[in-house]
């Protein structure tokens, strides 16, 4: 019955510029877009993809501090942030990847030369789905360690391409995205 009467809102570019035009002054949007970045980028794991935009959020608000007169100028480099999160959710939901699948598969896509995306979007799912890692896991220096050496032979079985010391930052990448 709750649902029925606050049907879910999508999240997207028009959605927040209808909200925004009650808005008066750039001031006020600024707020607003600033506050949705920062709720729907906080709720997201600490991996390389959101970190960047947290990162990006964060510059603004102390450029906003130190030089209130370029508010329009911040607001248009939210907005590009804002485009950027949207953008990062599409590719997710295109493949049907969690944070966590995504993070895998944005770091490998930084690091090797993609013929197919979704065939290593496959790999990444089944991968992932395949360490089964229970919520503590991270807790447990041994499980740790277990899930390394899974990340690693995942790397040397699929992207023999990785050697070496790059295998070995590419997996504490990886880890770090769990």
């Amino acid at each position: 019955d709750i649902i029925q009467s606050f049907p879910e809102a999508k999240l997207d570019e028009k959605y927040v510029e209808e909200i925004e035009k009650n808005y008066k002054t750039v001031e006020s949007r600024v707020w607003n877009r600033l506050g949705i970045v920062r709720n729907v980028i906080q709720e997201k794991p600490n991996n390389p993809v959101y970190n960047s935009l947290r990162e990006r959020v964060e510059r603004l608000v102390i450029k906003w501090k130190e030089r209130p007169k370029e508010i329009e100028k911040i607001y248009k480099e939210l907005k590009d942030v804002f485009r950027d999160f949207i953008f990062i959710e599409s590719q997710k939901s295109k493949y049907n990847l969690s944070d966590e699948e995504f993070s895998i598969l944005s770091t490998l896509r930084n690091r090797i030369k993609l013929e197919n995306e979704e065939e290593l979007a496959k790999k990444v799912k089944e991968f992932y789905n395949s360490l089964n890692l229970p919520k503590d896991w991270k807790a447990k220096k041994t499980l740790r360690s277990e899930v390394m050496q899974k990340i690693k032979i995942f790397l040397i079985k699929n992207f023999p391409q990785i050697k070496g010391e790059e295998r070995d930052e590419v997996a504490k990448e990886i880890i770090q995205a769990l």
